[in-house]
């Protein structure tokens, strides 16, 4: 609604630090409830390369000054690290790639899903993960690795695969 844009009520009210380069949009859902603090919040998610990040919306002040949860998509102590741009001979996406596209959320479920692209020991892999936006846990047994395959029309049928290194 047009009267609603203006000075006194449309712009930046703060901003909150994220570990990587943002790619993707950030997400908003008012009313999640936060059990911890008792209530209900504006809450925003903030995906980034290498992690997705819930802060509270409302403010970015006292306790909302740090996030109200984190998930990381790597595990450098497991062998799993972030893709970098010199990995994958990219030059547009710099210096690592992860999480590229805007995660989408089933409130219906309370669930957000969303695609990382990691590297784990030395091989690369898309996987679709599905996070309740309450509590930041993965669910329905996820992540699942993502694996495609189709039949070329102009190299005589063969198979062809996802290239998770492309």
């Amino acid at each position: 609604m047009p009267a609603n844009v203006n000075q006194q009520k449309f712009g930046k009210l703060f901003s909150q630090a994220v570990d990587g380069y943002v790619y993707a949009q950030p997400l908003y859902v008012p009313g999640v409830s936060i059990r911890a603090r008792g209530r209900t919040t504006l809450s925003m998610w903030r995906p980034s390369t290498t992690a997705c990040t819930r802060f509270d919306a409302d403010s970015n002040a006292g306790a909302n000054a740090a996030p109200l949860w984190q998930v990381s998509f790597i595990n450098p102590g497991a062998g799993i690290t972030a893709v970098t741009s010199g990995d994958v001979s990219c030059g547009d996406l710099i210096p690592e790639i992860g999480i590229t596209g805007t995660p989408a959320i089933d409130l219906s479920t309370n669930t957000m899903y969303l695609v990382t692209k990691t590297k784990e020991s030395g091989n690369f892999f898309h996987r679709l993960h599905a996070i309740d936006i309450a509590t930041g846990a993965e669910k329905f047994g996820g992540p699942v690795a993502i694996q495609a395959q189709f039949k070329g029309n102009a190299d005589g049928g063969k198979v062809r695969r996802l290239q998770p290194s492309a």
